[in-house]
């Protein structure tokens, strides 16, 4: 049984009634990957960010601090993207690659 079901949506997409029925958090892919284009750094301007705080509020992570999130904000922007093979989970191919979106960051938080 699970206690959580955290499900996406997008505009122009349409919703899954059945995962909307069992969600416990929705969380809106617009707001994920809002960003300042002229600022891209600025925490107060990276959707991303309020998206995790959310998701932690939901959880029950209640005591992680803005700093904590951008860290996670930051190991996530780092990940490698697969290089072989189609994972089923998140359908990436090899032949996907890092397009447009919020660049990553420059800096580690943990460095500063």
């Amino acid at each position: 049984m699970f206690t959580h079901v955290i499900v996406s949506v997008r505009q122009g997409f349409a919703e899954d009634p059945a995962w909307m029925k069992a969600a416990t958090h929705v969380i809106n892919f617009e707001e994920l990957v809002a960003y300042d284009k002229d600022q891209p750094e600025d925490p107060a301007k990276i959707g991303a960010l309020a998206v995790l705080r959310k998701l932690a509020d939901h959880l029950g992570l209640t005591s992680l601090t803005e700093h904590d999130l951008r860290c996670v904000d930051y190991d996530l922007m780092t990940l490698p993207m697969p290089r072989y093979g189609c994972d089923q989970t998140t359908k990436l191919w090899p032949f996907h690659g890092r397009r447009g979106g919020r660049p990553i960051p420059r800096r580690d938080p943990r460095s500063e």
